[in-house]
């Protein structure tokens, strides 16, 4: 079964099928995210099953603009009753996603938020073509920013005005104050909405937000770069651990060292 799809909901109710997007949008490179194609494929296979009503689950701290626009379409053409819930959050393209339902719940406690769409420069060169480059990767950034606002604006009613300055601001949202702007139709009251531990993907994301709340903040710390170097001296340690006489207490002593050092570096 698509991993999306698992769903107690969906065995107790045969009407309604429940679409889960608790990671990063998109492909990270690293095996994590969920891609559009994804969802794609677990909207057939709720269709084919015969559900009628769409459920969809949200906690992601967003990802790419252009999987979150194609999950938006995807979900948008869903030809029954749509309701999207924010179980923790909704951020970035998650915060368009969930706009292609009907109505949207979320939790008082659950974040919503809004900021302009991201793109890296990594060039050389003479200052007028790293001008250029920059320059080169701006024009798509600003399209992909009107496309967001055209959601935004269609589904919220808020103008574009508004949306804009939302945007700019990296603006973090309540469950209430969301409601309070149109993202949001229903404040739940529902234990699930709460931020628990996110992904790599998602972690990675995170860290980049400028004006996150604290308790999100957190969980972009330490860095996936971090994250990963654990990981192999994890591996290293327990490599070590296998060998024997002085260069197995060496390796060790390095390897713990370094892993000490990289975990203090992600508390900073």
């Amino acid at each position: 079964m698509n991993p999306l799809l698992v769903s107690p909901q969906a065995r107790a109710a045969p009407k309604k099928g429940c679409l889960y997007l608790y990671d990063a949008i998109g492909d990270d490179g690293m095996g994590g995210g969920i891609t559009a194609i994804q969802v794609v494929d677990a909207l057939k296979e709720l269709k084919s099953a015969g559900h009628r009503d769409l459920e969809v689950r949200i906690s992601s701290p967003g990802g790419s603009v252009f999987d979150g626009i194609a999950m938006y379409r995807a979900i948008s053409e869903w030809d029954g009753p749509k309701t999207a819930i924010v179980d923790g959050l909704a951020a970035s393209a998650a915060s368009f996603v969930m706009l292609a339902a009907d109505r949207v719940q979320a939790g008082a406690e659950a974040m919503i938020m809004v900021h302009e769409a991201w793109g890296g420069l990594f060039t050389a060169g003479t200052a007028d073509e790293i001008v250029a480059a920059a320059e080169a990767l701006a024009a798509p950034l600003r399209k992909a920013n009107d496309s967001i606002i055209a959601i935004y604006v269609k589904r919220t009613g808020l103008d574009e005005k508004k949306c804009r300055a939302l945007m700019a601001a990296e603006t973090w949202m309540t469950g209430t104050e969301a409601k309070a702007n149109g993202f949001v139709s229903e404040v739940i009251e529902d234990e699930r909405a709460t931020v628990g531990a996110v992904s790599d993907a998602a972690a990675a994301i995170i860290s980049k937000f400028r004006n996150a709340p604290a308790p999100v903040a957190a969980l972009g710390s330490p860095s996936v770069a971090d994250r990963l170097g654990m990981r192999l001296l994890r591996h290293r340690v327990a490599q070590a651990s296998t060998g024997k006489g002085e260069a197995s207490k060496s390796g060790r002593s390095e390897a713990t060292h370094m892993a000490a050092m990289a975990a203090k570096r992600g508390t900073q």
